[in-house]
C-alpha cells in the first residue's frame, strides 16, 4: 500500500520528527507529551497540519483524555476512536473528544486467568513491606535460574526506589516508568525480553500495553488498581505474588 508512517516519541530528534510530519504522513503513532512538544513548538506548522486528520485513534482512553493542546489542534469533523483496558471515571468525559453522542462498547466476559496461575496474597506490616519483596525475590531468583520476574507499582517515585534498592543488594535490574527517557526504557524492556536481565520494576500506567511473551512471577508492589489489564498483557504465567499492608 505504500504507507507512510511516522513514530514521534521521545528519545528521537524533535528536528527529525518534524521533517516528517512535514512531508504528510499517512498515519502519526504518537506519545501524547512529544506530540503536544511539536504542536507547542510550531502551532502555525504542525498544527495546521493535524487538522487534515480523520481519523482520531487513542490507546488507553483513561489516560489520555486531559490533553487539551492536542484536542485543540485535531479538526472537530473526525471520527475518533478510544481504547482502554479499563473503565474509569474519564471515561465518562467523552464531550471533550466528540461533539457527538458517542457509540459506547463494553466487553463485560469474565475475566480467566491462565490455567497454570497461582495466585498467592502477603500480608505484611507497610514499615517491612519492602524486606517482604526482597525475600521473595531473592528465593524466587535463586531457585529457579532464567526465571523472569516483573514487579509493579503506582507510582515513579517508589518504581525509582525499588530499582535502587535491588541495585544495591546486588540485583540486575530494569525500570520502566514516565520520568526515564524514551531510549532507556526500550533498552531495559530490550534486555528483559532477551534474558539478560531477569527482573524489570515498572508502574502500572508504563506497563500497559507491554507485550512481554513470557513471565514467571509477577509482584504488585500495592493491592493493583486496575487487575484486569495484567491478566489481559501477561498471558504466559505461572505466579501472581501481591503484597498487602496490615
Amino acid at each position: 500500500m505504500n504507507l507512510k508512517i511516522s513514530v514521534i516519541i521521545g528519545g528521537r530528534y524533535q528536528v527529525v520528527q518534524a521533517q516528517e510530519l512535514i512531508k504528510r504522513p499517512h498515519i502519526v503513532v504518537a506519545t501524547p507529551g512529544r506530540l503536544a512538544d511539536h504542536i507547542e513548538s510550531d502551532p502555525e506548522g504542525i498544527a495546521k497540519l493535524l487538522k487534515t486528520i480523520k481519523f482520531f485513534v487513542l490507546d488507553e482512553a483513561d489516560q489520555l483524555l486531559t490533553l487539551q493542546t492536542i484536542f485543540k489542534a485535531v479538526p472537530k469533523q473526525r471520527q475518533t476512536l478510544l481504547f482502554s483496558a479499563t473503565i474509569t471515571s474519564a471515561l465518562n468525559q467523552l464531550h471533550q473528544v466528540s461533539i457527538k453522542k458517542p457509540f459506547f462498547f463494553e466487553d463485560d466476559s469474565d475475566v480467566k486467568t491462565v490455567d497454570r496461575l497461582e495466585q498467592r496474597y502477603v500480608l505484611c506490616p507497610n514499615g517491612v513491606k519492602d524486606a517482604y519483596l526482597v525475600y521473595v525475590v531473592k528465593n524466587f531468583y535463586t531457585q529457579r535460574e532464567s526465571s523472569s520476574i516483573l514487579v509493579f507499582t503506582h507510582t515513579c517515585r517508589e518504581c525509582q526506589a525499588l530499582s535502587l534498592m535491588f541495585k544495591a543488594l546486588g540485583f540486575e535490574v530494569g525500570s520502566l516508568h514516565s520520568q526515564i527517557i524514551q531510549s532507556q526504557r526500550t533498552a531495559s524492556l530490550t534486555r528483559f525480553r532477551s534474558g539478560k536481565i531477569r527482573i524489570l520494576i515498572c508502574t502500572d500506567v508504563a506497563a500497559r500495553g507491554l507485550d512481554i511473551p513470557h513471565v514467571d512471577l509477577v509482584i504488585n508492589h500495592n493491592v493493583p488498581r486496575f487487575p484486569k489489564p495484567i491478566f489481559i498483557e501477561l498471558e504466559d504465567l505461572q505466579e501472581l505474588d501481591a503484597l498487602v499492608e496490615q
